[in-house]
């Protein structure tokens, strides 16, 4: 048998780009309560929001949310949809997915009300893949795009995520 290859075929990232922070307000959460072994899912509606970056500027369109399915009480599975409308009129379709998962007991500490002056970085690990749909021309690049997304609660009712394109 051959020894592997510790050397890569490709390379990996040589840099990140950040293309622009949202900040997303949400709705009070939907509880949809789990039976015997299935995950309990909570839904929560975007209100409102802002896009403000170097590559993208706008708001945040109401209507779209986040499904996120629990797995633990220090953990949940992020899926979220969303329309970003752009300062230029443009439309961008943005979906991401990813995690949350916090040290034991953080969680419950800071979803409590009030509780998100308690959210250090340090305690939680959120990070979300990120694809984008649109038909403008000057932003078509997107549509062939993975972007990496880094979230923080920035507020009891505001979740804010950077954006970064990886090179």
């Amino acid at each position: 048998m051959r020894p592997i290859d510790s050397r890569p075929n490709t390379p990996g990232p040589t840099s990140w780009e950040l293309l622009f922070r949202l900040e997303a307000r949400f709705s009070h959460p939907l509880e949809i309560q789990a039976h015997a072994n299935c995950a309990r899912l909570e839904i929560c509606y975007f209100t409102s929001g802002k896009v403000v970056g170097p590559r993208l500027s706008g708001r945040l369109l109401p209507g779209g949310g986040d499904w996120a399915v629990y797995r633990s009480p220090d953990s949940f599975d992020i899926d979220a949809r969303a329309v970003l409308h752009l300062e230029d009129g443009s439309l961008i379709y943005l979906r991401y997915a990813g995690i949350w998962r916090a040290q034991p007991g953080v969680l419950k500490k800071v979803f409590a009300p009030g509780g998100f002056q308690y959210f250090l970085p340090a305690e939680h690990y959120v990070r979300v893949v990120a694809r984008f749909q649109t038909a403008s021309c000057r932003y078509s690049w997107l549509n062939e795009s993975l972007a990496l997304g880094i979230g923080s609660l920035s507020s009891e009712e505001s979740i804010g995520y950077n954006f970064y394109d990886i090179k």
